[in-house]
């Protein structure tokens, strides 16, 4: 099967920009807005050496720790550092086609009829490069997450929210 007629691949080239969308609203909706001048010096140097081109920054606090939103060679991105600057997490939204063969094999091998509906790069320091998606077929949704070998990390249903 070429790129070109790859049916995952096929039916999200129009549906990936909601979920881009949805994403980065929903972000907003579960932290609280933070002024540049009220986060943390160590998580401003923190991320101002991990993100040297970072534009259109954003701070935001999610429970204890502060999530900067951000574009990056004008991909949207986001990560997450403790107040001492520590890097937990960062998030790449990526598009379907952009998923490494493995991962793309493993979706269709174990959730055939599902579309991806959101797709991103997530990275960790503990466990490295996973990738995280909503995958949709019908009114059914899953949130799964990947290993770059195709491995099945987690699967659990969408809740009522996603629908």
């Amino acid at each position: 099967m070429t790129t070109f007629d790859h049916p995952i691949r096929n039916s999200m080239k129009k549906l990936f920009l909601l979920p881009v969308i949805v994403l980065f609203i929903s972000l907003q909706c579960h932290s609280q807005s933070v002024a540049a001048d009220k986060v943390p010096v160590p998580v401003k140097q923190s991320f101002g050496k991990m993100f040297p081109s970072a534009t259109g920054v954003n701070y935001s606090k999610e429970k204890k720790d502060f999530e900067v939103t951000f574009k990056e060679n004008s991909v949207e991105k986001s990560a997450i550092f403790d107040r001492t600057g520590k890097w937990l997490e960062s998030e790449t939204v990526i598009r379907p086609e952009d998923l490494p063969k493995e991962v793309d094999a493993a979706v269709e091998k174990n959730f055939p009829g599902f579309t991806i509906a959101q797709v991103s790069k997530v990275e960790m320091p503990a466990t490295g490069v996973v990738y995280e998606m909503d995958l949709k077929k019908d009114k059914d949704g899953l949130e799964v997450r990947i290993s770059p070998h195709g491995d099945i990390l987690k699967k659990v249903p969408w809740k009522e929210e996603k629908d």
